[in-house]
């Protein structure tokens, strides 16, 4: 066998080989990317199951963002107890300046929902924010509750309780 044909049956078996190997690693990445589409529609597949076994007509947004506990007592999404005030007779609220610093209005985060459940509602603040309401009462968190389902609000000034 002649050099030249020894060198064409190298370049030959390199070009091959790098083929191969570019087949192989796309082949590789075809699969990596079909298991992720899988799993994907797996997750799309549960979410929409977990919708057609709990529809919320009444408003998806807000049973999101307040939520009743088992012991009846009405809390925001991560668990933290809201409270009414005595003074608010109307939707109007009236708890502004230091009060509203020791009890936050409880404020709808980005464009109130269209549709609520019966007891939930919504009142604009005179800073114009827009706060949740329940059974037409402002809603507000007490800033001595530290941690989800803590009711230390309850009863203070025998003017604030929890909502429920």
């Amino acid at each position: 066998m002649s050099k030249l044909t020894i060198v064409i049956v190298a370049i030959v078996a390199l070009l091959v080989g790098g083929f191969a190997g570019y087949y192989v690693e796309r082949s590789r990445a075809i699969n990596t990317l079909e298991q992720t589409k899988m799993a994907m529609q797996k997750e799309i597949d549960s979410a929409k199951m977990m919708l057609e076994n709990n529809p919320s007509p009444t408003g998806a947004m807000a049973v999101e963002e307040v939520m009743m506990s088992k012991s009846g007592v009405v809390t925001d999404a991560k668990g933290m107890t809201l409270y009414t005030y005595d003074k608010d007779t109307t939707s109007q609220s009236t708890c502004y300046s230091t009060c509203a610093k020791n009890w936050p209005p409880y404020l709808v985060s980005g464009t109130a929902p269209s549709t609520m459940p019966a007891h939930l509602g919504t009142t604009k603040r005179t800073d114009g924010t827009v706060e949740y309401t329940w059974n037409n009462h402002p809603l507000y968190y007490y800033i001595g509750d530290k941690k989800a389902g803590d009711t230390t609000g309850d009863g203070v000034g025998g003017v604030w309780h929890v909502a429920k």
